[in-house]
């Protein structure tokens, strides 16, 4: 008897050694990467400082009523955050991001959900990414669907994160993004 409780206490213990190994294994990998990937993005900040292309307005002469909004693929007007409506603002967050004012970038529940919907479903479908992820992709890094890219995206959106507030995101977010 005595053999036998030795025998599933060494697998017990084998077993806990195997998994935490290769818990362990993980992190080490993701760190390199992630050390790898971060020597080959660009500097976040820039990201306030670039120029955002808007439509061409044309006014009247007294220069009060737009005649014309001439544009070409998307139609854009920058706005300030305080002429943004609420509404608009909580739509967004809703459909997007609900967890948006308590991440810190990414939301690894989002990206398990989606991976997990890809996996079963066999198709790369579902999305996970935030609304600062979001807006790296489509403000700083190009629009393929790599491995790279999304460790790109996830470390810039960290950084971003760091750098300007919410709101100041969201700002971002809502003048640059197309509808």
């Amino acid at each position: 008897m005595n053999v036998k409780k030795n025998i599933g206490k060494n697998s017990l213990k084998n077993l806990v050694f195997l998994g935490l190994s290769l818990v362990l294994l993980g992190v080490i990998i993701v760190s390199g990467l992630f050390f790898y990937y971060s020597t080959q993005i660009p500097d976040p900040s820039v990201i306030a400082s670039r120029r955002v292309s808007e439509s061409t307005k044309i006014y009247d002469n007294t220069g009060s009523t737009i005649l014309y909004d001439v544009h070409g693929e998307e139609q854009r007007t920058i706005i300030t955050w305080e002429q943004m409506p609420d509404s608009i603002k909580h739509a967004v967050l809703a459909a997007e991001d609900n967890d948006f004012y308590t991440h810190s970038g990414i939301d690894l529940k989002g990206i398990a959900r989606a991976f997990y919907t890809d996996i079963t479903t066999l198709q790369a479908s579902a999305g996970g990414s935030t609304i600062t992820q979001q807006l790296v992709k489509k403000a700083l890094l190009v629009d393929d669907k790599t491995l790279s890219r999304k460790i790109k995206e996830a470390i810039l959106s960290i950084e971003l994160e760091q750098k300007f507030s919410k709101d100041e995101i969201l700002w971002m977010y809502l003048n640059q993004i197309p509808f």
